[in-house]
C-alpha cells in the first residue's frame, strides 16, 4: 500500500444499482486510508451535486458503478485536486477494462492495496469530459434503442448494435479530418480516448491513455447495408482497413454543420446538444487515477 493512499480522505460514490456492495467496500478500504464516507445519490443531480461539494473536503473519489457512473463523476469533480479510484460494477466496464482493472467487484476490492496512482488523458466533446468514448449517431442511437427497450435489447449492446444499424439514417455534417464523412453519407463519428465499448467490441485497438491523442473513427459507407458489411469485421479488430472506415489519431479536431439538438454518446451516457458545431480534444494527463 504506498503512503499517498493512506493519506487520502476518500468519498465513495456508489450508483444506486451497486449499493449494496458498500458494506464490502467499507471493510476492504476503510484500513487503507485516512477517511471514507459513503453515498448513493438516487438521480445524477444529486451525485453531482455531491461531487462538487466534495472538492475541499476529500483528496479522492471511489466510484462503485459502470461507464456511465464514472463519466458523472468525472464530470463534476475538481480535476488538478482530486484522484479517482474505480470498482467496476456495471455492464460494459470498458475504462476498467482499459486500466486493466477486475471486472469483478471482488478481485476489485482484493487488489486495491497492490496498485498505484497514474495519470491519464481525458477527452472532451464540447464542454463534456468522457474518459472512453463520445460519438454521434450510430452509437448515439445504440444507446437511445437500449434506454428504451426491455430484454436482450436492453442488456445486450452488440443485440443493439445490429438492430439500430438496420434502421439507422445518416448523419448531414462537416468534419475537418474527415472530409468524406461531408458527403450526407455519414452514420458515425466517434472520438475514442479507449479501445473498447459495448463491453469489449475493439473500436479503436490502438488507442492509449497517455499519448495525449483521441483515436477518431468515421464510417462513410455508401447504404445502409455497405455499413453493416463494413463494421462487422470490427469483431476481428479488422475495420480499419476499410475504405469506408476513416482513422485518424489526432489531439483535436471538429464536426460542423450539424441539425440541432442531436444526440451524443459519451461514456454510455446519453447528451442532447443544441450546438451545430462539435470539437473533440484531449486533455493531457489530466485524471490522477488508481490503477
Amino acid at each position: 500500500m504506498s503512503d499517498e493512499l493512506a493519506q487520502l480522505e476518500v468519498l465513495a460514490i456508489a450508483a444506486p444499482s451497486a449499493s449494496g456492495a458498500l458494506p464490502a467496500l467499507q471493510e476492504r478500504l476503510r484500513p487503507l486510508v485516512e477517511r471514507l464516507d459513503l453515498i448513493s445519490p438516487r438521480s445524477v443531480e444529486a451525485l453531482q451535486e455531491a461531487v462538487a461539494r466534495s472538492a475541499g473536503t476529500y483528496g479522492a473519489l471511489c466510484v462503485l458503478g459502470g461507464d456511465g457512473t464514472i463519466n458523472r463523476v468525472v464530470n463534476a469533480m475538481d480535476l488538478p485536486r482530486q484522484k479517482l479510484i474505480i470498482l467496476p460494477t456495471g455492464r460494459g466496464n470498458d475504462f476498467a477494462r482499459m486500466l486493466r482493472l477486475p471486472l469483478k467487484l471482488k478481485p476489485a476490492l482484493a487488489r486495491l492495496p497492490h496498485l498505484s496512482f497514474r495519470e491519464v488523458d481525458v477527452g472532451m466533446a464540447g464542454s463534456i469530459r468522457f474518459v472512453n468514448s463520445a460519438g454521434l449517431g450510430l452509437d448515439a442511437e445504440v444507446l437511445r434503442l437500449m434506454e428504451r427497450s426491455r430484454g436482450l435489447c436492453r442488456r445486450n449492446y452488440l443485440f443493439a448494435f445490429i438492430l439500430t444499424l438496420a434502421r439507422l439514417r445518416p448523419l448531414k455534417l462537416s468534419c475537418d479530418l474527415f472530409p468524406r464523412a461531408s458527403s450526407g453519407r455519414c452514420w458515425w463519428v466517434v472520438a475514442m480516448n479507449g479501445r473498447w465499448i459495448g463491453g469489449g467490441i475493439p473500436i479503436a485497438p490502438q488507442a492509449s491513455l497517455q499519448d495525449g491523442k483521441l483515436d477518431a473513427l468515421a464510417v462513410t459507407a455508401g447504404g445502409r447495408w455497405t455499413m453493416m458489411l463494413k463494421l462487422l469485421p470490427v469483431l476481428r479488430q479488422q475495420h480499419l482497413q476499410s475504405p469506408e472506415v476513416e482513422f485518424a489519431q489526432r489531439s483535436s479536431f471538429e464536426v460542423g454543420e450539424l441539425e440541432a439538438p442531436f444526440a451524443l454518446e459519451v461514456d454510455g451516457e446519453l447528451y442532447s446538444c443544441q450546438q451545430s458545431r462539435l470539437s473533440f480534444h484531449s486533455l493531457p494527463a489530466a485524471l490522477t487515477i488508481l490503477c
